[in-house]
Parts: structure tokens; C-alpha cells; sequence
């Protein structure tokens, strides 16, 4: 289930101004989870009680230890899920088409509103 949505940024704002600027912080409770990439840097953002859960850094050099292993396994399998998701919003015929100039005020209620009903779902994983 999708709980926050952005508003719509430009190309280049980086994930860690969004995430700064767009009330993303302030919806965490103590004992929440990000999920971040590698390049996601806001360890430094996030308050003490919510963790910061990033796959670990692969080295050529030696091999993963297994405590390493299956964290990296338990991410990949709650990332396929968030692509599950980011897909069926992606479905909305709306959202793949050219809006109006006119209508451009708008592209925020409708990208709420297509991930509002991708909520309604069933869930993508029993």
C-alpha cells in the first residue's frame, strides 16, 4: 500500500531535497523503515528511532558474509514488490499520455488520485 506521495519536482531536484522539502519526514513514526538505494544518502536526516535500510555495498574483493547475504536477499524481495506497485500506477492510460498546458495544475490530483486506486487493489502478495 502506497502512504506518501510527492508532490511533482522537476528532473533535476535530487531524492534528497524532495525528501527534505516535501513533508516525508514528518509522516514517520518511531520504529519506521526506509527503504533507500545505495545513492540515497539521508542517514544523516533521519531521526535516531527510524532506521535506514539500504543494501550493502558488494566488494570485488572479498565475499559477502552471510549476515550480509540475507539482508540483500530481504531488500531485493520488498524491492520487487515496490516495482509491482510503481508498475500498476504507471498503467493508468492518463498517466501515460500528454496533458494539456491548460490542465497542467492538475498532474498532481491525478497522480494522487491513480495511486489512490491502485490502493484498492487486491494486494500483490498474499
Amino acid at each position: 500500500m502506497v502512504t506518501f506521495v510527492s508532490r511533482l519536482w522537476g528532473g533535476n531536484v535530487s531524492d534528497r531535497h524532495i525528501s527534505q522539502h516535501d513533508g516525508f519526514f514528518p509522516k514517520l513514526s518511531p520504529g519506521d523503515v526506509v527503504m533507500a538505494d545505495k545513492g540515497f544518502t539521508i542517514e544523516d536526516l533521519l531521526p535516531a528511532d527510524i532506521g535506514l535500510n539500504v543494501p550493502p555495498r558488494v566488494s570485488t574483493k572479498c565475499q559477502m558474509s552471510s549476515k550480509d547475504f540475507f539482508k540483500t536477499t530481504n531488500i531485493a524481495s520488498a524491492r520487487i514488490v515496490v516495482e509491482m506497485k510503481m508498475e500498476q500506477i504507471k498503467n493508468f492510460n492518463i498517466l501515460n499520455s500528454g496533458i494539456p498546458l491548460t490542465e497542467a495544475h492538475l498532474s498532481e490530483q491525478i497522480v494522487l488520485i491513480c495511486t489512490a486506486l491502485t490502493n484498492l487493489l487486491p494486494p500483490l502478495l498474499k
